[in-house]
Formats: C-alpha cells, structure tokens, sequence
C-alpha cells in the first residue's frame, strides 16, 4: 500500500497538534499540506479534552480524516474521494497502524488488503483494477522433525488474526540431476508437512496458495528452504519471519488474541 504520502500528511499534522492543540476552539487550521499533488487544507470537525477529530480537504475535493487521543494518532484513519466513495481506510492504536487496512480503486474495486500489528504488514493482498491478484504476503512459520530416514517440515501460515483458511502449497525441489520433484499439498489447518529424505541437500521453492480465492502468496520476492547436508541447520529465507523483531511482535499478538478468545 502506498502510504508513503499518507505519513507525510500524518507528520505534518502530528507537528501541528503538538503547538496548537491546547487552543481547540480554532475553526480552522491555517496552513496547507500537499498530498499526491493535493493541497490540504485542515480544521477541527471535534475536539474534547484528549480527543481530536481532524478534517483535511484538498482543491479538488479529496477528504482526509484522522481521530487523536492525546495528540497521539488512535482510532480511525480515512481518505475519501471527491464522490465520497473510499479511497484508504484503517486504524491507529497509540500512533501505530493496527488491524484491517484497506486501499481501493475510484471504481470502488479493491485494491488492497492488509493486516497490520504495531505498524509492520504481517498480511497482504493487492489487486489491479480489474480485480485480477498480482501480489500477496504472509508471516509463515516452520518446524521441523528428526526421523531415522527422514526429516518432516511443517510450515504454519499464521494468518494474522488467527483464523483458519483453506490452504494449498507446491513444494518444488531437485532430488538429483535426473529427479525433480513437484509436489503439492493442501489443509484447513494452516498447517503443511512435506517430507525429505535424509539424503537430500539443496533447495526447496514454496508458492502457497488460498484454496477459497485461488490466491497465491510469496513470503518476499520467492519462499526459499535451504537444506544442509546433515539437516542440522535447516533455513526458511525471504519470510516475513524471519527478523526476532516480528517473530517476538506476532508471539505477543497471538497472545492477546488467544486470551482475548477465552474470555
């Protein structure tokens, strides 16, 4: 999604509030911001005790919406259209962005989905504007289990809110010069298992695919194993895994959710 522009506005405003929010009865902010070629211009629509909603227009009649809680962007995040139809919308939680994030075309087509923890995208669909998948991302994590003649990986999509999808994967991987294995596997659980032998060392490619929308996704550019010759040292590369930062921040969410669920 691009939020590059968006933060820009969000930055601006952020310097605004902390000089002037101790004056809310202004009407009107007197200063412009540019957005995608737009200037912006802002006012106060509430502003009560700690809370502030603010309201930014454009020339040509772009809207930007963003609710404060002590000058610190919480709550509703949304740009509209001059029609008034969505242009972005999600949410901040103590100036973060958190949950569902949702970017669409002027036809009103979806142009793209995300699922946001603290900030970083753990989630991700985007569409052209006819509608047609082109890109997607996934936190996927993997396990791995010793046996005397093999060695089994278990790969776990952790959908970011913890709900369960109709999954499919296609292992491809080089046994040999002569044997190249394709193969494929699917589950409700968001859990895959594929099996090695012993003997093999090299590379295995992973495309997952969301069996209920024939969505493929890529954990970056391609899902890279990489299998070393004793299988002792067994890597997932180019995930959204695999930096400690999002594996702790995922634990911590997955933690709130599966508490949160109890109650």
């Amino acid at each position: 999604m691009q939020y590059k522009l968006v933060f820009f506005v969000m930055t601006i405003l952020n310097i605004f509030l902390l000089s002037s929010c101790d004056n809310p009865q202004l009407p009107m902010i007197n200063f412009q911001v540019n957005f995608d070629g737009k200037d912006f211009a802002c006012e106060f629509l509430k502003s009560e005790k700690e809370y502030s909603l603010l309201k930014c227009s454009s020339n040509d009649q772009y809207q930007l919406y963003v609710e404060y809680i002590n000058r610190v962007k919480h709550g509703s995040f949304r740009i509209v259209y001059p029609d008034n139809s969505l242009f972005i919308e999600g949410v901040h939680v103590n100036g973060k962005k958190e949950g569902i994030w949702k970017e669409y075309f002027e036809n009103g087509e979806l142009k793209s989905f995300s699922y946001a923890i603290q900030d970083i995208e753990f989630y991700n669909k985007s569409y052209d504007e006819n509608g047609n998948n082109y890109s997607g991302l996934l936190p996927v994590e993997m396990n791995q289990y010793n046996y005397k003649d093999s060695t089994e990986l278990e790969f776990i999509l952790a959908y970011s809110n913890l709900d369960t999808f109709y999954t499919g994967g296609v292992f491809k991987y080089r046994l040999d010069e002569e044997r190249r294995i394709e193969h494929s596997k699917s589950s409700e659980a968001n859990r895959l298992r594929l099996k090695i032998p012993k003997s093999f060392q090299g590379e295995i490619n992973i495309d997952f695919l969301e069996l209920d929308t024939s969505y493929y996704f890529w954990g970056g550019d391609e899902l890279l194993v990489k299998v070393d010759s004793l299988h002792s040292n067994i890597e997932l590369f180019d995930n959204i895994l695999s930096t400690l930062k999002n594996i702790d921040i995922i634990n911590t969410h997955k933690s709130i959710m599966t508490t949160s669920k109890k109650n």
